[in-house]
């Protein structure tokens, strides 16, 4: 009893003293700036980022390490919170403390200890971090989860009050700041975010354009038949979409009588007069944000299935982490962009750091992990949902926006246009690879199974209406299937 209670306090006073003072807390393991000088000193994991990956990096750490000390810095707010709620936010449909899913007191309680402040530059020779305020940290072992931040237009203009992205807290008191004087907006990119974008603007009453470069809205995330589903969708619901746009330039617009407006320029059309321009066109990792890191960066900071970079005392996961599998170390990794794998990778990552720390599988050697263990976009059933405003959208395994000429994927297509739902299954040589639906929400334990176990079509299409995840009786998948069989006994009479 004494012992937890001291554990309680020891990290409740260390959590206040490096918040209220900014620099090193006194330890009394001994010199906490180089080597270790007491062996009996437990391993000090530091995370930058408390995002999904990062959380779940630091609750694998402490589940698995009982005495580590495990330090989560950000610069953007003291408690992880869940970065799909944004939205949400803006839209009053919830508060921040309620997008929190984990208080003040459960940190505390697990001993995770909680410092929001801006990394500025990493030394790794020194294994220390150096804060913008010139204070600065000690680590044995560093997990960079930076996320990632929007990318950018690189047009004249783009600098100019009103025109930004939308991706963290600072963005949305911003635009909240902003907001009484939008009537007008523009929305450039095709992807989900720019989805949000509308949808939160349309609820405070603003008037909203969306401007793409593709013919069809998210057409680099669909096929043609859903990607065209979903561009009827949003027109039908008053959103007005521009394809085939290029973006030119952003001047500042003053005519007599008249507001401050932005001058939307685009190539070959009319200027637009806005208020507001959102870019959302995709995201970009943002571990360029933090000095010192150069040499292990090239699109992300570059790591193996263990999510270990170069310096074995630096792992990376989430989306500012580009992994780098087999030999191919000259060329570019994947980059992930998912909330989904975040999660996975943190799992992963804070695993991996304490297997290092305990020297129970020296840096190089992979025998004793398990699948759990070693990160796998492959071997893991890739999985992603998402909501158009009203149309669920739910992706498993291999489901390309399009398919080379002379290759051996191949799909079946169903779809109900009045009802806005579709279901694609992709497979190779008769075994499913992936699953895609538009409006009809599947189980995703089963679409796992069936990707990771190879079912063959058959055998999906014979039990297709089981994976119906609603209880209440919906005859779309019965629909489905009778026209899905169809096609496969004309690919395979």
């Amino acid at each position: 009893m004494i012992h937890r209670w001291w554990s309680r306090w020891w990290s409740r006073w260390k959590a206040h003293s490096i918040a209220s003072r900014g620099a090193e807390w006194p330890s009394p393991w001994g010199d906490v700036f180089g080597e270790k000088t007491d062996p009996l000193r437990p391993t000090r994991y530091v995370i930058i980022g408390n995002g999904v990956a990062g959380f779940e990096a630091a609750r694998k750490i402490r589940e698995s390490d009982r005495q580590a000390e495990v330090i989560m810095i950000s610069r953007e707010s003291e408690l992880h919170w869940s970065r799909p709620a944004l939205m949400y936010l803006y839209m009053g449909e919830l508060t921040l403390e309620e997008a929190t899913p984990y208080p003040k007191r459960w940190f505390a309680e697990k001993r995770l200890i909680l410092l929001q402040r801006e990394v500025g530059r990493v030394d790794r020779a020194e294994r220390q971090l150096y804060f913008t305020d010139s204070s600065r940290l000690s680590y044995d072992l560093l997990l960079v989860a930076l996320g990632s931040e929007p990318r950018t237009l690189d047009i004249p203009g783009e600098e100019l009050d009103g025109v930004m992205g939308l991706y963290d807290l600072q963005d949305l008191a911003h635009l909240e700041e902003i907001s009484d004087r939008i009537g007008r907006a523009v929305i450039i990119g095709g992807g989900l975010v720019a989805v949000e974008w509308a949808e939160m603007l349309v609820h405070r009453g603003v008037s909203v354009e969306i401007l793409m470069k593709d013919p069809l809205f998210a057409a680099h995330l669909f096929p043609q038949e859903e990607a065209q589903m979903i561009t009827d969708y949003l027109i039908q619901t008053g959103i007005s979409i521009q394809g085939n746009v290029e973006v030119q330039e952003v001047t500042v617009d003053q005519r007599a009588n008249a507001e401050l407006k932005l001058a939307l320029h685009l190539r070959e059309r009319e200027a637009l007069l806005v208020d507001l321009v959102g870019v959302a066109i995709g995201v970009k990792p943002a571990v360029h944000r933090v000095e010192g890191l150069e040499e292990l960066s090239r699109d992300g900071l570059r790591v193996d299935e263990r999510l270990q970079s170069a310096d074995p005392h630096v792992f990376a996961a989430g989306d500012c982490a580009e992994l780098i599998t087999g030999t191919a170390h000259l060329k570019r990794g994947r980059v992930s962009g998912t909330w989904y794998e975040a999660r996975q990778m943190g799992r992963v990552a804070g695993l991996s750091m304490v297997r290092y720390a305990h020297k129970q599988n020296p840096a190089g050697a992979m025998d004793g992990f398990t699948l759990d263990e070693i990160y796998n976009p492959i071997a893991s059933e890739w999985f992603n949902s998402a909501k158009f405003l009203d149309i669920e959208h739910q992706l498993y395994g291999e489901v390309p926006s399009s398919v080379e000429p002379n290759t051996d994927l191949l799909s079946l297509y169903w779809s109900d246009l009045a009802n806005r739902q579709s279901i694609r299954i992709t497979y190779k040589e008769g075994k499913v690879v992936g699953l895609c639906t538009l409006g009809i929400r599947l189980r995703q334990s089963q679409c796992e199974r069936i990707i990771r176990e190879r079912y063959s079509v058959d055998q999906i299409l014979e039990s297709l209406d089981l994976l119906r995840f609603d209880e209440e009786f919906d005859d779309t998948l019965l629909r489905a299937k009778e026209s899905l069989k169809s096609q496969f006994q004309a690919d395979y009479p």
